[in-house]
């Protein structure tokens, strides 16, 4: 570029620094801060730590020796400005200008650049491992190891995660230890001279861990041990080629395939997938799919559709099977134990001797379902839906019954409950029994002859005379919620009629003729109801008519000695009576 031109264009970005902002230098009141930039500043060995300094202009300023890690400058003008010995660790400069700038011995570990202008900056003693870059416009100074081509600054340990390197030139470039995840290419020009490890160069593409190559035209290619983890095929043109030997399909994604591959050492191509162990099936379209008697174990189906499919004798041991569809599909004897499977639908589906041993199945759906000889073993399966299951499986956890063709979540254990206590009226009783599952709720119902008592409905029960040569039970109800409901009924306890003991029986009063004596008594039951009866005795003959509380006593009395027995009666027990001491009357 001529000397005027650059002049003119720096002149004309001056101007603009004047109208977006004070262009002062930092005082010694307000060092480095220079919050709207400020051309020609000397902002030498200032930290600058994390700023945001977006759309700022710092033209023809001295950076040298300045702390700019994490800085964030987007759009930002800095033309012809000194960044000797500067760290721009991390730093994010997307869109700026960098025209005429020197760089000389700075850091740019894993600066972002990408879309800035980069025309005659100086980058030859940096250190540029991790850029980031991508659209950049003009040629700069490089390292000798480094080289611009397509817009992208390639080198050792650049970041070109996502790049699109496809027509991009290079020839000698050294890639050694650089990112490659999620790059497109196709059609690239030259060979480099290093690449990063697992990765390599075919016709014009690019074939490593994470490689982008959906929709490539691979037809006809030979690619011999590629390792392809994670790389996406989908959409690609695989007619005659061959992939031999190939030493990772983990994660590889695929679907849409067009033609017939040649070879595919360690998996097969079926309906447009790639379908192998640690395969990535996401979202895949696989419905009728035949897909028997293949290893997919650790393989990712999350959201994919396999209604109708064939999984006879498929393995898919360790599989991620998350919202995925296999209605209707065939899955006898497949093998899915140890498994996590959540939101997925199982309706109508063949699961005949399927093996789901320590599986954990989550809100999944299993309508009309056949489970015949199918092993659910130390299973754990967790708000499902189902209805009309057929078949008998030939394992269950302890927690699970097939009741009615429902999947039902059951107690594992039983309160076994007993009657405690003395079975007579008058005595509290007490429903004992094993302790409740955490959170599960134990109600009772006293039972009489096997119908149910009114109000009988406490852990403890006071028999009344209606029980007498009956037989009382309780009955336990334990729930939880999402568990069926478990009732258990006590063995019976026979009630007998309790004995009324009897108490003291005493005469009160003046034992002379013509006065008047009293029997003093108090109830030998703690209960209402008691009723009583009365005889009083004049020498151990009863007396006529003396059947009251109270007795005169007559002239023939004198020199006799008077008694008087009570009886006492209350409905549901045994009847007790008792005699009072003799009484000499005068």
């Amino acid at each position: 570029m001529k000397k005027s031109s650059k002049l003119s264009i720096i002149s004309a970005v001056v101007s603009l620094g004047l109208v977006l902002g004070s262009t002062t230098p930092a005082t010694s009141a307000e060092p480095c801060t220079f919050p709207n930039g400020g051309i020609g500043v000397d902002a030498s060995g200032c930290d600058f730590e994390g700023r945001d300094l977006f759309n700022a202009v710092f033209t023809g300023a001295n950076f040298s020796n300045t702390n700019l890690i994490e800085v964030r400058s987007r759009y930002s003008y800095w033309s012809n400005v000194n960044f000797t010995g500067s760290d721009l660790t991390e730093s994010i400069f997307y869109g700026a200008n960098f025209e005429d700038s020197n760089f000389t011995g700075a850091n740019l570990l894993g600066a972002n650049i990408a879309s800035s202008n980069v025309q005659d900056t100086d980058f030859s003693t940096a250190t540029l491992t991790g850029i980031i870059s991508g659209g950049l416009t003009g040629t700069p100074i490089l390292p000798a190891s480094w080289k611009a081509s397509g817009g992208y600054l390639i080198g050792p340990g650049a970041n070109l995660s996502g790049a699109n390197l496809s027509g991009v030139d290079l020839t000698g470039a050294d890639l050694t230890g650089a990112n490659l995840n999620g790059v497109r290419s196709g059609g690239i020009v030259g060979t480099p001279i290093a690449l990063p490890t697992n990765w390599i160069l075919v016709g014009g593409y690019l074939f490593g861990p994470g490689a982008d190559l959906s929709g490539a035209k691979l037809d006809g290619l030979q690619i011999w041990g590629a390792n392809l983890a994670g790389a996406n095929f989908a959409g690609a043109s695989i007619n005659q080629t061959a992939l031999n030997n190939t030493t990772s399909f983990e994660g590889i994604r695929s679907g849409g395939l067009l033609g017939k591959i040649q070879n595919i050492n360690g998996a097969r191509v079926i309906d447009g997938y790639i379908v192998t162990a640690r395969a990535n099936l996401a979202g895949a379209d696989l419905r009728g799919s035949d897909l028997s008697s293949i290893d997919l174990q650790y393989s990712n189906l999350t959201g994919a559709d396999l209604t109708g499919a064939n999984l006879t004798d498929t393995y898919l041991v360790g599989a991620t099977v998350v919202n995925t569809n296999f209605t209707f599909a065939n899955l006898t004897r497949a093998n899915l134990s140890t498994n996590l499977i959540s939101f997925s639908k199982f309706n109508g589906a063949l699961l005949d001797a399927a093996n789901f041993q320590q599986t954990s199945i989550l809100a999944s759906e299993f309508f009309q379902t056949s489970i015949t000889d199918a092993s659910f073993y130390q299973a754990s399966l967790l708000s499902t839906r189902s209805g009309d299951i057929n078949g008998v499986p030939g394992q269950l956890p302890d927690d699970i019954e097939i009741i009615d063709g429902e999947i039902t979540r059951v107690f594992t254990q039983n309160l076994s409950p007993v009657i405690a206590g003395v079975g007579a009226t008058g005595q509290t009783v007490e429903a004992n029994h094993l302790d409740a599952p955490d959170g599960a709720t134990v109600s009772y119902q006293w039972l009489r002859n096997g119908e149910p008592i009114q109000g009988a409905n406490t852990r403890t029960y006071l028999i009344t005379a209606k029980d007498v040569n009956t037989a009382l039970t309780v009955r336990t109800t334990l729930a939880k919620r999402s568990i069926k409901t478990q009732v258990e009924t006590s063995p019976p306890t026979s009630v007998v009629r309790q004995s009324i003991v009897p108490g003291n029986v005493n005469i009160s009063g003046v034992l002379t003729p013509g006065r008047t004596i009293k029997v003093i008594v108090r109830p030998w039951v703690n209960a209402i109801g008691i009723k009583y009866k009365y005889q009083w005795y004049k020498n151990g003959v009863a007396i006529k008519f003396a059947t009251q509380t109270t007795y005169k006593l007559r002239p023939s009395d004198s020199k006799s000695n008077i008694t008087v027995i009570v009886l006492q009666s209350l409905d549901g027990y045994t009847s007790a009576s008792k005699q009072s001491p003799k009484k000499k009357i005068s």
